[in-house]
């Protein structure tokens, strides 16, 4: 007997693949899911980003034009004015020299002797042909007022009489030529001995004892008393700022802290073939004893006025071969880095002849750190070397 069943009793017979097929509101939650995902990978790569650096501090100088007279010094040797090469006037070996360098002597004090030998040995031969031609004189002139006699009484000829005054006459001369050569020889004997001249100091000595020497060759360099100056070699293209006369200021290197006054004396006519400068003889007013020749000295003379723009040297930096400074831009604060021609250097400063006007604002240190457009905050330097914020950023300075 068949059973009859209801039909919803009966078991559904379900494709399985229609359990995989999305509906439409299965792929719009898929949508927004991997739109959201998107998202936060989109954030964390933007987190992930290197922000900016912050702007370098860096100290920095406003450019101003000055007034300046520039001063220029050059560096010598302190000498005596006049300063004698003294030799013997005769030739001889060396016998002795009393002084050394560094003496000090006195007018006529005794600087070296030669052997005085052959000179006395002279003077002595000198001296007997004095007497042999004053015993001749005598004679002829005893033979002459004999003559005389015998003539005045007719007992001879007058022609006698002339002869024997012509004779006296004779020896008369030869007795005066006796006379000077014994006199030179006095003179050469003198020459063995070498004296001061004037009141100095033994500069240099030239020659020792035994050393054989001729007449006229150096043996002592004396450097006289009185006035010292100061003698230095200056380039031809700074001559325009010396003259006769200008007012020198002279510092010792043995002596710091000290200042001498001075004047030019003298200017050399043509420039030394070598180093093509003008030697310039400064007279110096006043020195203190403790001033020995041959110090080093520096020669300070005042230089023409004239509108300067100078910068600290540590703000130089070099483009190539060219030297630059790094110059910041007032409007964006970065930093470019300008060439510029340098007119001269003098002590911690450069001066600046072109590239830079009134205004600009220079890095001054720091400028091997920084690179062109860069962005810096300026602490602004004031004459006394103290630093400014120029911005509100806050910073290191580089």
């Amino acid at each position: 007997m068949e059973t009859a069943h209801n039909s919803a009793d009966r078991p559904s017979h379900r494709n399985p693949a229609d359990d995989r097929r999305p509906s439409g509101v299965g792929m719009t939650g898929q949508r927004v899911a991997l739109a959201a995902g998107m998202l936060l990978l989109a954030a964390a790569c933007h987190d992930n980003e290197v922000p900016a650096p912050p702007a370098r501090a860096v100290i920095a100088q406003q450019v101003t034009e000055t007034i300046a007279q520039d001063v220029e010094h050059y560096t010598g040797a302190i000498q005596a004015r006049y300063q004698s090469v003294l030799g013997f006037r005769t030739a001889g070996k060396i016998l002795a020299r009393p002084v050394d360098v560094g003496d000090r002597v006195g007018k006529g004090d005794v600087l070296a002797r030669l052997d005085p030998a052959d000179a006395g040995i002279a003077v002595e031969a000198a001296e007997a042909a004095v007497r042999a031609a004053l015993a001749e004189r005598d004679q002829a002139a005893s033979e002459l007022v004999r003559a005389e006699k015998l003539t005045s009484r007719g007992f001879t000829a007058p022609a006698l009489r002339d002869a024997r005054r012509n004779h006296l006459n004779a020896a008369e001369a030869n007795l005066s030529a006796a006379r000077h050569q014994h006199e030179l020889a006095r003179n050469q004997l003198a020459y063995t001995t070498l004296h001061a001249p004037e009141g100095g100091i033994v500069a240099a000595v030239r020659a020792d004892m035994g050393n054989v020497v001729s007449s006229g060759e150096p043996v002592i360099e004396l450097a006289r008393d009185g006035e010292w100056e100061l003698v230095v070699d200056i380039p031809e293209g700074r001559l325009k700022t010396v003259g006769y006369g200008t007012p020198v200021r002279v510092t010792l290197w043995s002596l710091p802290g000290r200042d001498y006054t001075g004047h030019v004396r003298e200017i050399a006519a043509q420039a030394d073939t070598t180093t093509r400068t003008y030697r310039v003889k400064v007279t110096l007013s006043e020195m203190a004893a403790d001033v020995r020749l041959g110090m080093t000295a520096t020669a300070w003379f005042a230089g023409e006025q004239e509108k300067a723009i100078r910068l600290p040297l540590s703000s130089l930096y070099r483009d190539g071969e060219k030297p630059a400074v790094w110059v910041i831009d007032p409007g964006s604060a970065r930093v470019q880095l300008r060439r510029v021609t340098i007119g001269g250097f003098r002590e911690q400063e450069m001066e600046v002849a072109t590239g830079l006007e009134a205004g600009d604002t220079v890095v001054t240190k720091g400028v091997h750190k920084l690179h062109a457009g860069e962005r810096v905050v300026p602490l602004l330097t004031n004459t006394g070397g103290d630093a400014r914020n120029d911005a509100g950023d806050k910073g290191a300075p580089s």
